[in-house]
Formats: structure tokens, sequence, C-alpha cells
């Protein structure tokens, strides 16, 4: 389908979509997988250039105006070509945003393809996921990571410590390649992960106390739980398997827009 370096699953089931392309397919995934470039590269194979791309605004959301302004003014100029309207990070639309688009989904136009992609799919309207074709971005194998590190100039151990923030996540692999800055950040966090795994319940109280935003918990409950998967295939530590429920919990009310503090402060006083 494309050059991007793609789950083998994932690029199978994106190739059977595009010979038999819905009006309307939300690719989903976790943020790093590369969804919003899947998403306009599928938008391109079925329309070239003849496509609006959507994104968020300054603000981070997308609101009712660029859906009224927009795609209602594409379906009402429609014509005979394939066009595709690409709404990336769809989940960040207000909710009369996606009332307004569920009215426009409802309604299909021949020859228009809506291409959405988001990270959280639960921050959708039920009615909207029923109105499109679901379309799950999977991580990559470890060995399709290493395609993309084995040229970069890099020390071993740099390597190694990319391959596992990354995740199997090719866009994350690039960004900790290309930013070094960031690259410290996350293996800053990665060596607290280490800290709190290992340490007691005032310790680990010590190390959430510093992490204040949401996306900053979100990234340390799932390094931990990364973490917690290599040891116990590595090493074998079974008892520590225990912990992945209250981590899942955690990452699903923080998902859900549960309090960030008392989220972590919970992770911290219920981790074993």
């Amino acid at each position: 389908m494309t050059k991007l370096i793609i789950n083998p699953k994932t690029k199978q089931n994106i190739d059977y979509y595009l010979k038999n392309p819905s009006h309307a397919v939300l690719l989903h995934g976790q943020k790093g997988l590369g969804v919003d470039i899947i998403a306009l590269n599928t938008a391109r194979i079925l329309a070239g250039n003849q496509l609006l791309l959507i994104t968020p605004d300054e603000k981070g959301k997308i609101g009712i105006e660029v859906i009224r302004k927009d795609v209602l003014r594409i379906i009402s100029n429609r014509q005979n070509d394939p066009f595709a309207v690409v709404i990336n990070d769809a989940d960040t639309m207000t909710i009369s945003a996606q009332n307004t688009l569920l009215k426009v989904l409802e309604e299909p136009v021949n020859n228009v393809y809506f291409i959405l992609s988001a990270h959280q799919i639960e921050k959708l309207l039920p009615t909207i996921q029923s109105r499109v074709q679901l379309l799950e971005i999977m991580p990559v194998p470890a060995a399709d990571t290493e395609i993309i590190l084995k040229n970069a100039k890099i020390t071993a151990d740099k390597r190694t410590k990319i391959s596992f923030l990354a995740g199997g996540k090719p866009a994350e692999t690039m960004r900790l390649l290309d930013d070094e800055m960031y690259y410290r950040e996350m293996a800053t966090v990665a060596e607290n992960a280490k800290r709190f795994i290992s340490g007691n319940t005032y310790e680990r109280l010590i190390i959430i106390s510093g992490i204040k935003k949401r996306e900053e918990a979100k990234n340390f409950v799932q390094i931990i739980s990364n973490l917690i998967l290599f040891l116990i295939k590595t090493r074998e530590i079974a008892s520590l398997s225990e912990n992945l429920e209250v981590l899942s919990t955690v990452a699903d009310n923080l998902a859900q827009n549960g309090n960030t503090r008392a989220q972590m402060t919970y992770l911290a006083c219920h981790f074993e």
C-alpha cells in the first residue's frame, strides 16, 4: 500500500479496504503509530490530491464551524471524481461537531470518502462509531523497528532504549531518533518507572508527585506496563503480572478524564 512500516495484519486490512472502500472509515490506534499519516496516505490512494484535510485548531479542538463551512461545502459541490475528507484526531471534535458530521455520514454521497483517525475512539459518539468502518492500527513487530534503527548512527545502548521506549510504534521511533530532548525526557521517565517498580509505597508517592499533566501520567503508566511485560518475559517474574490489572484500570480512568493526581496516587498505593 505505502512505504510506511505497518503491522502486516494492519496492512492487509487497509489493502482490503482500498479494494472495497466504504464511504467512511475510522483508523484508530496509539499515539506514535503514525495513524494520521496512514489516514492521509489512504485518502491519497482513493482520491489523489482531491482531498480536504481537517486537523485540530490551536486549542486542540475541531469545532462545528469547520464541519459546517468546509465539509458541507464539499458535499454540496460534489462532482463525479473521487474526493476524500480526512479528519485527523477526530476524537478532538466537539459534541456539536460530531453531531453535524453524523448527519453527513447518515446520508452517504457517491465518490466522497471520509477517512477519520483517532487515538481515543471512546471520545467519539457511539453513533459516529456505528456509521464508520473501524480499522485498528497495531504496533509493528520488533524486527520492523530494527529496520528503522539499523542505519541510525547511535550507540547500541541507545538503540536498545529507543526500541523499548517506542514499543513497536514507527512514528514514535522516528521522534526518539530525531528529537534528542524528547529522547532524554522519555529515558528519564523509563528510569523513574524502574524506580517505581522496585520502590516502596512512600518512594512511589515521591516519584508520582512530579507528574502533573495527564499525558505525562498516561506515558508513565504505559512505560511501567511495557517494563513489567519485558521483565516477565525475560526474567519470569510472574508476581509482577498482578499489577497489570491495576495499571489497566488507571490507564482506562485517565483516558476517560479521571483526575490525574487521584489516579496516580491510587496506582502508587495499590502497586505491589
